[in-house]
């Protein structure tokens, strides 16, 4: 059952590896905001499960910073593509629109934190 997870999770992963050019990848993954922006980015529109999400992720640790990986980790669980269509069919989209603002901006927010914490050895 799960299996079919991690076979997805490592097609994407290679995609990404493939055709994504690395010099671009590797400019973004070194910047804090845009790399950590992008990454819950990804995970929001991939919509994997939380199996695979660590397995697409390790794919990504060479060429971004840790807060950036801890951002594709929890916001892919917590909020994507299909959870926000399945919430627009049943709640307003005032809120819908405002959970996920502010779940963005509470993980953004942590992942920097954690991520600047995590660069300095600070854990």
């Amino acid at each position: 059952m799960v299996g079919r997870y991690f076979i997805i999770g490592a097609l994407f992963a290679s995609l990404f590896q493939v055709f994504m050019d690395r010099s671009v990848m590797a400019d973004i993954g070194q910047a804090p905001i845009k790399g950590t922006a992008l990454m819950m980015g990804i995970a929001f529109v991939l919509s994997l499960c939380s199996s695979a999400d660590a397995f697409v992720a390790a794919s990504f640790s060479h060429s971004f910073l840790p807060g950036s990986i801890l951002g594709f980790l929890v916001f892919g669980p917590m909020l994507d593509l299909k959870n926000v269509l399945i919430m627009m069919s049943c709640f307003k989209r005032s809120f819908v629109v405002t959970y996920v603002l502010l779940i963005f901006a509470v993980v953004f927010s942590l992942c920097l934190i954690a991520g600047g914490l995590i660069s300095k050895g600070g854990f």
